[in-house]
């Protein structure tokens, strides 16, 4: 028989309630109670992932004001449509986590609300976090894994109003990597991070969803609904004081980066001192792709964008770019190697069909695509840069416009030996063609890319995977109030 499912609550049959006397005696959690539960719910896991069984907490508020160990089989869920909330009253930091390096398998997290609780975990495999609202996060970040495999984190929301950021870089959102030291090497793979909502103005939800992916929905009318009814600590209107989205300090591979929404705070009017640190931040990372989402709020120069030092077979495809680009650096990293050993690379990019959006001058040159020349390595090779637009060009005064900055005159960077350009545009010339800094003077931009000429200059997956997300659609929306 299949299991049965509540359409109004996100309750099976077969889901222990966390409420329930029943299923778990003096230790089932008492709805909206101002006591700290925290104990009470650590037993309930104890119980439930022994047995291997969902745990469905009902709508309500429950205090959590110490941090719970997260188990083998541990699987928690709360309420569709209302708020299922875990509250952190105490002040210091709270966390769900598994903070040993024993492999934990088989964990979920699903539509809950995380009122300054985060989520830490060393070597958990099979962990899914879903649907889930970060609010009133303490410094750092709100997730944290390493060296999981088959990680998913998908739907989520996180925020951060001013009250909860401090000056500077250190306002993170999530944390991937796997481990790089001379005693223990291993990678975070198999890593899908889709439809997240990185930053946001409340009144701009409306506008966020309609560029959002259809699975976040859903939590974003939550979310709207909870704010109205005021059922929830939420009174600003920012919550996007965002200094980086994803970071990976080493070993990331094979990762999905796709559909999400990226909102810092270079737009807002006060900054409360917050910087932008890049919507991702990626070193030693290969077979990335990022594709369909929409990046704003972030620096239009060496801050902001998203960032790679080091990386193979990575794919930028189908995304929007308001007033910022894209960040290549050379550096030597972990992650490339099969062993603990540094590597300097730049290879198998494809960076295709993206739009950016440009809006004004913020102190340096804005830069779009730009391959780093203090860092620059020989390593850099076969790399497509097809089918992009540089779009509202003229809003950056003239002397502080850019061609792509993929190449050096000393001969390093993608270059025609082994690099394929075509199609690339801007709106601020009468021609129209983008052009790429030290590429030969009488080379011939072809108008149209053609998939023949530059699919084998790449790993072949990566053809399949442009046939796969060129129909994605690009999250293209300038103004997010709808009138």
């Amino acid at each position: 028989m299949e299991t049965e499912v509540s359409s109004n609550t996100n309750q099976e049959v077969d889901d222990l309630v966390a409420t329930s006397v029943a299923d778990f005696g003096a230790n089932a959690l008492d709805t909206n109670s101002t006591l700290d539960q925290s104990t009470k719910l650590q037993n309930i896991i104890n119980k439930a992932s022994a047995a291997n069984k969902k745990v469905f907490i009902p709508a309500g508020n429950y205090v959590i004001n110490s941090s719970i160990r997260m188990l083998t089989n541990m699987k928690l869920k709360g309420d569709l449509t209302q708020g299922t909330v875990l509250k952190n009253t105490s002040g210091s930091g709270v966390s769900i986590q598994a903070n040993d390096y024993s492999e934990k398998k088989n964990i979920s997290i699903n539509n809950l609300l995380l009122d300054g609780i985060s989520i830490s975990a060393r070597v958990a495999t099979n962990i899914s976090i879903t649907n889930t609202i970060f609010y009133n996060p303490n410094p750092s970040f709100n997730i944290v894994l390493y060296a999981s495999d088959n990680a998913m984190i998908k739907s989520n929301i996180f925020m951060r109003d001013a009250k909860h950021a401090q000056p500077g870089l250190g306002n993170t959102t999530m944390y991937v990597s796997g481990f790089a030291t001379s005693g223990t090497y291993r990678h975070m793979q198999n890593t899908q991070i889709e439809g997240n909502i990185i930053g946001l103005k409340i009144s701009e939800l409306s506008g966020i969803k309609s560029v959002s992916a259809e699975e976040t929905k859903p939590t974003i009318t939550k979310l709207q609904t909870l704010v109205a009814a005021k059922k929830i600590d939420v009174e600003e209107e920012e919550h996007n004081y965002i200094s980086t989205g994803i970071n990976s300090y080493n070993t990331l591979k094979d990762a999905k980066i796709n559909k999400n929404f990226f909102y810092s705070n270079s737009d807002n009017v006060d900054k409360h001192g917050v910087g932008q640190d890049h919507a991702i931040y990626l070193r030693g990372s290969q077979n990335i792709d990022f594709v369909g989402n929409h990046v704003r709020g972030f620096h239009n120069g060496p801050p902001g964008g998203i960032k790679f030092k080091s990386g193979r077979n990575i794919l930028i495809m189908n995304n929007y770019f308001r007033n910022t680009g894209v960040i290549m650096y050379g550096n030597t990293e972990y992650g490339l190697g099969d062993t603990y050993t540094p590597v300097a690379e730049l290879s198998n990019w494809l960076i295709a069909n993206n739009t950016m959006d440009w809006k004004r001058w913020e102190d340096f040159y804005a830069i779009g695509m730009e391959l780093n020349y203090a860092t620059r390595t020989a390593n850099t090779k076969n790399g497509v840069f097809i089918d992009n637009r540089y779009i509202n060009y003229q809003n950056i005064p003239s002397n502080r416009r850019a061609n792509m900055k993929i190449a050096f005159a000393d001969d390093i960077g993608f270059l025609p030996k082994n690099s394929y350009l075509a199609g690339n545009t801007r709106d601020d010339t009468v021609e129209g063609v983008l052009r790429a800094d030290n590429w030969p003077t009488n080379y011939n931009y072809p108008k149209t890319s053609d998939f023949n000429t530059w699919n084998g200059l790449l790993h072949p997956d990566m053809g399949k995977a442009y046939h796969e997300y060129i129909s994605t659609k690009i999250p293209m929306r300038d103004d997010l109030k709808v009138k």
